[in-house]
């Protein structure tokens, strides 16, 4: 098993996981455990996210 393939099984199998997909909501828990997909990091600052950059 890749590092990748380690990762989203670990997710989905934590506490938090395990809920969201027995709420049907797996598809949700594969997408957001996507490692590199993004150059953004979202940061919630007065009530709304902004771009890390932007902090």
């Amino acid at each position: 098993m890749n590092g990748r393939c380690a990762f989203i099984r670990s997710i989905s199998f934590c506490g938090s996981g395990r809920e969201l997909i027995e709420r049907g909501y797996g598809h949700d828990v594969r997408y957001c455990s996507q490692i590199d997909v993004s150059s953004v990091v979202p940061v919630l600052w007065n009530n709304h996210f902004i771009n890390l950059e932007s902090y």
